[in-house]
């Protein structure tokens, strides 16, 4: 009986086998390498075709957009006299955010107001009553009440407005006893109740808000 031959192996040296895995190194890299370069270049050119190129701002000018001119509010602590060296009758004074003219003032008033009663009866003597014309130049209301403001006599006496009296004294259109709206213009009268036989010589003028007031030459 004979034997089967013995199973041969192919053999391959040891220097080939190195070469042929060198090779199988470098074709693998080689792939690697060339995705990554395609792939750089797909995010180069701004991804899928249906997602928008970034737009590049360098060559962009800017747009200059124009400043809204300054408003700066009137200062408290200012004093501007238009119209004559002195504040005066008939003088425009601004002071602050308000702007005064007193155009007329009378002494010896015995009452004043309709249907007033106690209300517009003086309790010294007898009323100096003022007309004045007051404008807001400000952006925000302003108050502007009788008893805030000051009148001096020819004798160098002072009284505070009377709050009463001059409610009555401009009857129904209840001038300064609401606050003056950002450009209106109001003109009314303030009562003041002094003795018999007192005169006018100023009044000082100021808002309920501002710093110092401006004082009128009445004579």
């Amino acid at each position: 009986m004979e034997k089967p031959d013995p199973p041969t192996f192919e053999w391959t040296p040891p220097q080939e086998r190195r070469n042929n895995l060198v090779v199988l190194a470098l074709g693998i890299c080689g792939v690697v390498l060339f995705g990554m370069c395609g792939v750089g270049l797909w995010i180069a050119d701004g991804g899928p075709a249906d997602d928008p190129k970034p737009t590049a701002t360098g060559s962009r000018k800017p747009t200059l957009l124009a400043a809204a001119p300054s408003q700066t509010p009137p200062d408290d602590h200012v004093v501007e006299t238009l119209g004559s060296a002195a504040p005066q009758l008939g003088t425009r004074i601004r002071h602050g955010a308000l702007e005064y003219r007193v155009t007329e003032q009378r002494c010896g008033v015995p009452e004043v107001g309709e249907d007033a009663g106690e209300d517009g009866q003086p309790t010294r003597g007898h009323f100096c009553v003022v007309t004045l014309d007051v404008r807001n130049l400000g952006r925000s209301a302003m108050v502007f009440s009788a008893s805030d403001q000051i009148a001096y006599t020819t004798a160098g006496d002072r009284y505070l407005g009377s709050a009463k009296a001059t409610r009555y004294a401009n009857g129904a259109d209840r001038t300064f006893l609401t606050p003056i709206g950002p450009g209106a213009n109001v003109r009314g009268v303030i009562a003041f109740d002094m003795p018999k036989g007192s005169r006018l010589d100023s009044v000082r003028l100021r808002s309920a808000v501002a710093a110092g007031s401006v004082a009128v030459s009445l004579t």
